[in-house]
C-alpha cells in the first residue's frame, strides 16, 4: 500500500519527501463554477498543497441529513484539487473555528438532551462519531495513503486536522475527547496522518503538533521545535497549518506594508525550516501580492532541496527584527544558515529601517559574496545545491526561483545588478536585465535565465517553461497580463523564448491618467438602482416558477440560506396555514403586507395560523445553519 509517514524533516510519500507550501481555498465561500480557477490561481501564485476546512453545520444542517452535492461537493472540490497536480489537506472539525457560524457545529446540537458541545461528552461524541462517517464516505477514496486493493487510485488528500484550536490545559479531556476523535476517524478508514492546532496547548497521542500564527516565526518556530522533542517514531516535521499575516491587493502604502509583512512571515518560516499555510484568500492569483510569489515558487519549485535540510541543526543567528517592532530587535540585518543533504539556504532578513543596497557575506571558503538585496526585506540564497543531478549551483548571489525540467536553472535579482553564478565550480558573471526580457545564457546541459524582480513578480513556472510578464494563465490557457508588461515571453527549458499578446494589457505608468490619478482605461461606474423586494413579496416577480408540491428549499438549492415561495389561495379562503416540514424561520406575507413570522431558529415550524386571504400568499423561509 501507499504510506505518508513523517520525520523531523518533512512528509514522505513512498519514502519521498515532500515539501508543502499551501494556501488555505475555502470551498463553501467560493460558488462551485470558480473552483479550479482559484485553485489553479493558488498553484500559479507558487503554491503546491490546498488547505481547506470541512464545516460540519453546512454538510448536516438538519440531525441525520448530510448534504455533499452541488455546492457542497467537497469530493468534487478534491478532486479538482488533484487534476491541477497540487496536494490537499482537510480540517474535519468538529470545531471549524470562529469565522464559521457556531463554530461551524450545527445549531440543533443544543437542543439533544444532556449535549456538552467539545468535550467527552456521550450525546456530543455519538453526533461526532456520524459526522466523521458521513466525511470519511467523502474522502476516503482521495487520501494519498491508500490500501493494497486500491493502489494507484489514491488522491491528493496528505494529512487530516482532528479539532481546531482545542485550547484547554486539560489532560484527562485530552484523552478522552480527542482521543475518541482520533479512534473515530482511524475507524472510518482515514489512512493519513493526523494533526491538531492547539500551540502546545495540549498534545494528544495520536496526533501530530502544528502551529499557529504569524509573528516572530523564526524564534516561535525554533522553540515549538525544542519542546517538541519527540522519539523517531513519533516525529513530525514543523508545521505552521495557519499563518495569517495582512493581505492586500491594492497598490497603495497598506497594501505595499501588507504585502512586505506576508513575504516577512514566510522568509521567516522557511529560514527555519517550517511548512506553512497560508491564509486568507480566496481571490483570484492577481490577490496574492506579487511581492510574495517568488519566495513562493522557490519554496516550491525547490521543495527537496528544503525537505532534506537537517532539522536538528540550527545556527546561532541575529534575531530577526519584526516589523511591528515587538521583541525590541532592531538590527538592520540578520542571517539565518539552514544546511542539508541536498545543499545550504541562508535568509537575509531585512529591518524596515535598513536602506542598505547590498550585503557583503562571508563564505565558508573564506570567499566574500557581495549580495544585491533589492527592495525588498527578505533575500534568499542557495549553496551546493544538486540540480537533478545534472549539475550542482556551487553559490549565487541571485535568488533562486525555479529548476524547470531538469535543464532550466532561473535566477533574479536588483534590476541591473551585477550578479555571479557558480556551477560547477565555475563561475559566471551576468547583469540582471533592466527590460522585460530576461538575460538567458546556454551552459554545458543547463540553461541558465535571469530576471530582475519586476519580472519575478510576473513569472508562473509550468511543466517545461516558465511564462514571464503575466499575472495569471486562464483556463483557456491565455496569459494574462501583468501591470507593466505588454507581451508575455515563454521561456522553454532549452532556452528558447516565445512573445506571446495577453488579454488586459496593463496600462501600468504609460496608462492616461484622468482625475485623481484614476487611469482613463478604468471601469466607470454608470447610473445605477437598487433592487427591490417588493415584486417577491406581493407574488407579482417574475422569478416564480412551478415547483412540484413540498419541494423544499434544501433541495432547489442546498447552499442556500433564504428562498421565496408564492402560493395561489382561492378567493376568500380561510383556514389554518401548517408549516411541518420548513426549518427554522418562515414569514408570511398576503397582499403586501406582513402576517406573521412562524418559528424560531433551530426548530421546525409547527404553529398553526389562522389566516383570511385571497389571491397569492409569499412565503420566506430562512434557513440560519446556512447563514455565515
Amino acid at each position: 500500500m501507499s504510506a505518508v509517514t513523517s520525520d523531523a524533516q518533512s512528509l514522505m510519500i513512498d519514502g519521498r519527501r515532500v515539501w508543502l507550501v499551501m494556501a488555505q481555498v475555502q470551498y463553501t465561500d467560493i460558488p462551485r463554477a470558480l473552483w479550479r480557477a482559484r485553485i489553479r490561481a493558488a498553484r500559479q501564485a507558487g503554491f503546491n498543497c490546498i488547505g481547506t476546512t470541512v464545516p460540519w453545520h453546512l454538510h448536516e444542517p438538519v440531525r441525520g441529513h448530510f448534504q455533499f452535492k452541488n455546492e457542497l461537493d467537497l469530493a468534487r472540490f478534491i478532486q479538482l484539487i488533484s487534476e491541477e497536480g497540487l496536494f490537499c489537506v482537510l480540517r474535519a472539525g468538529p470545531y471549524a473555528g470562529v469565522e464559521f457560524e457556531g463554530g461551524g457545529l450545527p445549531a440543533w446540537l443544543n437542543g439533544l438532551p444532556g449535549m456538552k458541545l467539545r468535550e467527552a461528552n456521550r450525546p456530543f461524541l455519538d453526533a461526532v462519531a456520524r459526522w466523521y462517517g458521513s466525511f470519511m464516505d467523502q474522502i476516503r477514496p482521495l487520501q494519498t495513503a491508500t490500501e493494497r486493493e486500491t493502489r494507484g487510485a489514491g488522491g491528493p488528500v496528505v494529512l487530516v486536522q482532528v479539532e481546531h484550536q482545542w485550547r484547554c490545559h486539560h489532560p484527562a479531556q485530552a484523552a478522552t475527547y480527542l482521543g475518541e476523535l482520533i479512534r473515530f476517524l482511524r475507524e472510518d478508514g482515514c489512512l493519513v496522518p493526523l494533526i491538531e492546532a492547539n500551540n502546545c496547548w495540549q498534545d494528544v497521542e495520536g496526533a501530530f503538533s502544528t502551529w499557529q500564527g504569524g509573528e516572530n516565526l523564526a524564534a516561535n518556530m525554533r522553540q515549538f521545535r525544542t519542546v517538541q522533542q519527540m522519539p523517531p517514531a513519533q516525529q513530525f516535521p514543523l508545521l505552521i497549518s495557519e499563518l495569517t499575516v495582512p493581505a492586500s491587493a491594492t497598490t497603495g502604502s497598506a497594501g505595499r506594508r501588507n504585502a512586505g509583512a506576508m513575504l516577512e512571515a514566510v522568509a521567516q518560516a522557511l529560514a527555519v525550516g517550517a511548512q506553512f499555510c497560508l491564509v486568507g484568500h480566496n481571490a483570484p492569483a492577481t490577490a496574492w501580492p506579487a511581492r510574495v510569489k517568488p519566495l513562493l515558487m522557490f519554496a516550491s519549485q525547490f521543495g527537496q532541496l528544503l525537505a532534506h535540510l537537517h532539522a536538528d541543526h540550527g545556527h546561532v543567528a541575529l534575531l530577526p527584527a519584526s516589523g511591528n517592532g515587538s521583541d525590541g530587535a532592531d538590527h538592520p540585518l540578520s542571517i539565518v544558515h539552514q544546511h542539508g543533504t541536498q545543499g545550504d539556504v541562508v535568509f537575509l532578513l531585512r529591518s524596515e529601517r535598513d536602506k542598505a543596497d547590498h550585503a557583503d557575506v562571508l563564505m565558508p571558503d573564506g570567499q566574500s559574496l557581495r549580495v544585491p538585496l533589492g527592495e525588498d526585506r527578505a533575500t534568499w540564497l542557495a549553496f551546493n545545491v544538486n540540480l537533478a543531478g545534472v549539475a550542482t549551483l556551487t553559490y549565487s548571489n541571485l535568488r533562486p526561483l525555479a529548476f524547470v525540467d531538469r535543464r532550466l536553472l532561473v535566477l533574479s535579482g536588483p534590476a541591473g545588478a551585477a550578479g555571479v553564478v557558480c556551477i560547477d565550480d565555475a563561475s559566471i558573471d551576468v547583469t540582471v536585465p533592466t527590460g522585460n526580457l530576461p538575460a538567458v545564457l546556454k551552459l554545458d546541459g543547463l540553461t541558465l535565465a535571469v530576471l530582475n524582480e519586476a519580472q519575478a513578480q510576473a513569472t508562473i513556472a509550468t511543466n517545461g517553461s516558465v511564462v514571464i510578464g503575466v499575472s495569471a494563465i486562464d483556463e483557456q490557457d491565455q496569459p494574462v497580463a501583468a501591470s507593466g508588461f505588454k507581451f508575455a515571453t515563454l521561456l522553454a527549458a532549452d532556452g528558447t523564448t516565445k512573445k506571446y499578446a495577453t488579454q488586459g494589457a496593463a496600462q501600468g505608468k504609460r496608462a492616461g491618467r484622468g482625475k485623481a490619478g484614476q487611469s482613463k482605461s478604468s471601469p466607470r461606474l454608470a447610473a445605477w438602482t437598487t433592487a427591490s423586494a417588493a415584486a417577491l413579496v406581493d407574488g407579482s416577480s417574475t422569478d416564480y416558477r412551478e415547483v412540484e408540491p413540498s419541494t423544499s428549499l434544501d433541495a432547489l438549492d442546498p447552499s442556500a440560506a433564504a428562498g421565496w415561495y408564492r402560493l395561489s389561495l382561492k378567493a376568500k379562503t380561510t383556514g389554518k396555514l401548517l408549516a411541518p416540514h420548513w426549518a427554522d424561520r418562515v414569514s408570511v406575507f398576503s397582499r403586501g403586507k406582513l402576517l406573521a413570522r412562524l418559528g424560531e431558529a433551530g426548530t421546525l415550524v409547527r404553529e398553526p395560523f389562522a389566516m383570511q386571504a385571497g389571491g397569492d400568499v409569499t412565503l420566506l423561509a430562512t434557513v440560519a445553519d446556512r447563514i455565515r
